[in-house]
């Protein structure tokens, strides 16, 4: 799971003072008051009724946020959402969208949740799979929203479920005036002013998750894990590739594989996506351990993915970055952007998971 957080009710609050304060060229940025993005009766966590699509106190976590480039007050964002552990025992990814610049919240979950009888729930390629997270969202150029995450089963290798794991996106059209309708604990409804689209497949975790013989932990298939997305918003004056959507993740391959860096791309606004291909490997040292992807579309349209490489016996722990100038049809080598030093205090261990971020 991601750990580069935005932590939504800070950047809510900030753009709610942005957009409430006059833009004047001499004055200062001024942030609004907090505003709660999660619908929450503040009942004891589990209390009645339950289950219920009011989140009563459940967190939210590895949030994401982004602003519509053709409607300013249009405010979407994304969150891991527990609020329906008590009727599915997990997570899955929420997504929340203001229309008044981040004043009110729509809450929403993207389709295909375990107990989602909708047609669009009914018809995701996510049914049947326990969870959901790694949220991130984005808006193309022509306001259309884009909800990236990852979906999996906790209990791997049952016979009756072939895919233990997926990288997906679900997209929401911009139709303006269209009206909200009623997220609940059976179905996921389209936000006011966005209708849902479909969801898209962008890769696939192989089954064979269980512990292999003979290794006291681990797995023996691959999970595909931590995506990243971004849209370019360009317009075709300035760039060849305005609307596609670029998705970058990780592939953690079982005990003793490697995890390399993949991408893909969408052509026809997240209908389909490219076979995935890995853009981490052959560079200055050979980079086999990675994990962390971020991605950014210059205002020319070329794309730049950074990453953390891990050290092993021919590579150093540092932050890598390539680029592409033809819609990530070619990729440069790996270059190191940065090396990682370790910790500077002996004989203690802690978690420090470093990310890129471009």
């Amino acid at each position: 799971m991601q750990v580069r957080s935005i932590r939504i009710l800070a950047m809510v609050a900030i753009l709610a003072g942005l957009l409430a304060a006059p833009l004047l060229a001499s004055a200062l940025v001024v942030a609004g008051a907090d505003v709660k993005v999660i619908n929450d009766n503040n009942n004891v966590d589990g209390g009645p009724p339950n289950p219920s699509f009011d989140s009563q106190n459940r967190q939210q976590n590895e949030t994401t946020v982004a602003i519509s480039p053709v409607a300013a007050n249009i405010v979407a964002a994304g969150g891991n959402d527990y609020r329906m552990v008590p009727a599915f025992g997990d997570s899955w990814l929420g997504f929340y969208v203001s229309n008044d610049g981040g004043a009110t919240w729509f809450n929403n979950m993207v389709p295909g949740f375990p107990t989602d009888t909708s047609a669009a729930g009914l018809a995701s390629p996510l049914l049947n799979l326990d969870g959901s997270g790694d949220p991130v969202v984005r808006f193309d150029a022509e306001g259309n929203l884009y909800v990236a995450g990852i979906a999996f089963n906790r209990n791997f290798d049952q016979p009756d479920r072939p895919v233990d794991n997926v990288v997906y996106v679900a997209r929401y059209n911009y139709t303006p005036g269209s009206p909200g309708g009623t997220s609940t604990p059976t179905s996921a409804a389209n936000p006011p002013n966005f209708t849902y689209a479909g969801t898209a497949v962008v890769d696939r975790g192989a089954v064979g998750f269980a512990v292999p013989p003979n290794q006291p932990f681990g797995f023996a298939g691959e999970f595909v894990d931590k995506e990243w997305m971004e849209v370019d918003a360009n317009s075709p004056e300035d760039s060849l590739c305005v609307g596609s959507v670029y998705v970058t993740f990780t592939a953690f391959h079982g005990v003793g594989g490697n995890s390399p860096i993949k991408f893909s791309r969408s052509s026809n606004g997240g209908a389909s996506f490219s076979r995935p291909r890995t853009i981490s490997t052959g560079g200055q040292a050979g980079t086999n351990y990675n994990q962390g992807s971020d991605i950014a579309v210059g205002p020319d349209g070329t794309v730049y993915v950074a990453y953390r490489t891990f050290a092993s016996n021919v590579d150093p722990s540092a932050v890598n970055i390539v680029k592409s100038a033809d819609c990530g049809r070619h990729w440069t080598q790996p270059v190191i952007a940065g090396n990682i030093l370790s910790p500077q205090a002996s004989g203690v261990m802690f978690r420090n998971p470093t990310f890129a971020i471009v």
